[in-house]
């Protein structure tokens, strides 16, 4: 159980405080005159009022606290100390104003959160068993409404009592369902931000794959160009090898764009297909050939001996590999022994298993929790936007897997687990009749 709550949460709740406490001002007031009028109970009518004035400062508290929980905590304070006063004054566990005691871990639950909850519960406990302790005592102070009918109170302070509860019920379920929204709307932006973060550093990766070959063939034309523009024999073994060199690194370049081909806007690159995932792993390693060379990474795989297929869209599974992939070359670059980088896939009870492993210089347990979190980087500034991880298990949990860290830095390889079933649960919609 969390005592904090979270900002999303403080900041849905923190709207209805104010009103909350103003209805309940109105609420003593009301009270205050009709003890005052009906029953010329001067003690509970200035109870009432001072509860009312002592609610009316909850702007105060905000300006000085800045605290969601002092600020709510205060409202439930005020409206139980109210609540309990009035018991004490008009015959402890036998009053009408006990069951007001059952509204107060209600309105915690509101305003704050179930843990809070259940701590009003336990408080309101204790102060109903002090009162039933008082009364069977003869302690109880006297009760300013003896005279008064017990049957119509109880019946005014039970429907004013169900009817708080149910405003509550109400405005509970409300606000659930608008963070409910919110968050399923915050996902979504952070997906498509996530998505414009990974597109961004592919076609940057893609841009230097594409001009080392461009450079090679460059070179051997004018080489070539040399060996014609020469009044000499041409040496038909050196254009032979050029004309290879050319024509090898042109297939890398059309291997390259083929696999960047999937990832354009068009709605047939969208569809659920099915993908080999020897292939799509041996594109990924291919495709960051140059900075594997760079940083002197040794790679090794580890695959399923047969073709392991998975129904899902190509694009999106791509691209979250590519941020799983990218985060550990970040973290590899940055030791000076030997890098190492592990990939393993294999079947299990009709799910594929993809372990990526890598030597680096691992998670801290204090930020295993929050990996996922949107916008979470240890990176320095400019240098990651903390979406990679977020949108890949985003990618993997909408197509029936998972993303799971399963090792990290007292292991000496932190490793990333991706599970993902044989058929995707997720379906995309046809456009059109």
């Amino acid at each position: 159980m969390k005592i904090r709550l979270s900002k999303h949460s403080e900041r849905a709740k923190a709207k209805y405080i104010i009103p909350f406490t103003y209805s309940l001002v109105g609420m003593g007031l009301f009270f205050s005159f009709y003890y005052y009028i009906k029953y010329q109970a001067t003690t509970l009518a200035i109870s009432c009022a001072l509860a009312s004035a002592t609610a009316c400062f909850i702007p105060v508290v905000k300006k000085i606290t800045r605290s969601h929980l002092i600020m709510a905590n205060y409202v439930v304070g005020i409206h139980f100390a109210s609540v309990t006063f009035l018991a004490l004054h008009t015959g402890g566990v036998k009053a009408s104003a006990i069951w007001w005691l059952g509204t107060v871990p209600i309105l915690a639950s509101f305003l704050l959160n179930a843990t809070f909850s259940v701590i009003w519960y336990i408080i309101v406990l204790l102060d109903i068993i002090i009162i039933s302790y008082l009364g069977k005592h003869n302690m109880l102070p006297f009760n300013v409404l003896a005279g008064a009918s017990i049957e119509k109170l109880m019946m005014t302070s039970l429907f004013l009592c169900t009817s708080l509860i149910t405003v509550l019920c109400v405005l509970s379920d409300m606000l659930r369902e608008k963070t409910s929204l919110e968050k399923e709307d915050l996902q979504k932006k952070s997906f498509l931000l996530s998505q414009f973060a990974s597109l961004g550093k592919l076609s940057s990766g893609v841009a230097h794959e594409i001009n080392n070959p461009l450079a090679v063939i460059q070179g051997s034309h004018l080489k070539i160009s040399r060996m014609i523009e020469s009044s000499a024999p041409i040496d038909k073994e050196a254009l032979s090898r050029y004309m290879e060199m050319i024509d090898r690194n042109t297939k890398r370049i059309h291997d390259i764009t083929t696999s960047m081909r999937t990832f354009s806007d068009k709605d047939e690159n969208k569809k659920i297909a099915k993908i080999e995932m020897q292939s799509l792993l041996n594109s990924l390693i291919d495709m960051n050939a140059k900075k594997i060379s760079q940083n002197q990474i040794k790679v090794s795989t580890y695959f399923y001996n047969e073709p392991l297929f998975f129904n899902g869209i190509y694009t999106e599974i791509f691209q979250a590999f590519y941020n799983i992939l990218e985060n550990s070359f970040d973290e590899l670059k940055n030791i000076e022994r030997e890098r190492r980088l592990e990939i393993l896939l294999e079947k299990n009870d009709g799910h594929i298993n993809v372990f990526i492993k890598d030597n680096g210089r691992g998670i801290p347990k204090k930020n295993v929790d929050r990996i996922y979190d949107p916008f979470f980087t240890t990176k320095n500034v400019g240098e990651g936007k903390g979406l990679g991880l977020t949108y890949a298990q985003n990618v993997f949990s909408h197509n029936g897997g998972n993303l799971q860290l399963e090792s990290a830095v007292e292991d000496g390889m932190t490793t990333f687990k991706v599970m993902l079933p044989s058929e995707a649960l997720r379906r995309v919609k046809k456009k059109g009749p």
